[in-house]
């Protein structure tokens, strides 16, 4: 399933996602007021407002709550901003944020707007459903940084600003939207992590690469392009 982002906060750990719930119905007034300052002009505010939403996603509910609100979009969006060089000290942040984010696999089908399936594996609610526009433009943005992380492969060390995109990457395969977008013809994902997994010299890379291709061939349907 899902995995936790290759770089979380210094106090968080890789273990299994905490079940208990948000208790006080504040909580989403407060993470609304975070989502807000995403984009703050001062670098230390934004990258402190990070660093608490990553520490909110390690719960179930709060978790759901941050991915309802567009944050990966908002992530996908300033990764890609040409304009504000100022900030790409923030981008290893903003990509271990949205590799956490998707650690829960509801919280994947709203970032993906699918429909979040009931417990019994039915279609259920359509909360994290989008147009179809939506849709495309969210995908054409994955794609675009996942091409930037692929053509930026230079870094040996663990300063490497894209590792953990691979690890959202892999996370969003962990549902078959996900799998269906990495394995799409025309984005080439699969493929070109096959490569990259081959090629690196970056040791998360590979493991984010590796996590990725073990999710798609839960799929018994692509075991044969793996192939």
């Amino acid at each position: 399933g899902p995995l936790t982002s290759l770089h979380p906060q210094p106090q968080l750990q890789s273990q299994p996602q905490s079940q208990q719930q948000p208790r006080d119905p504040q909580v989403r007034v407060l993470i609304k007021s975070l989502v807000n300052l995403l984009d703050d002009s001062d670098v230390m505010t934004a990258r402190a407002v990070m660093s608490a939403l990553t520490n909110f996603a390690l719960e179930e509910e709060a978790c759901r709550m941050i991915a309802d609100m567009g944050v990966v979009e908002t992530l996908l969006a300033a990764l890609l901003d040409k304009e504000n060089q100022g900030t790409r000290s923030l981008d290893m942040v903003r990509c271990g944020l949205m590799a956490n984010i998707s650690r829960d696999e509801t919280a994947v089908y709203k970032i993906l707007k699918e429909p979040v399936p009931n417990r019994k594996g039915e279609q259920g609610s359509n909360a994290g459903g989008g147009s179809k526009y939506a849709r495309i433009l969210l995908e054409d943005r994955i794609l675009q940084v996942f091409t930037r992380m692929v053509e930026n492969d230079k870094y040996k060390t663990n300063f490497d600003p894209y590792e953990s995109y691979i690890m959202f990457i892999a996370n969003l395969a962990s549902i078959g939207a996900g799998r269906k977008l990495a394995m799409d013809n025309e984005t080439h994902i699969a493929k070109m992590t096959i490569k990259m997994m081959r090629t690196t010299k970056n040791k998360n890379r590979k493991l984010g690469a590796a996590l990725l291709i073990r999710n798609l061939a839960m799929d018994d349907q692509y075991h044969e392009s793996l192939l």
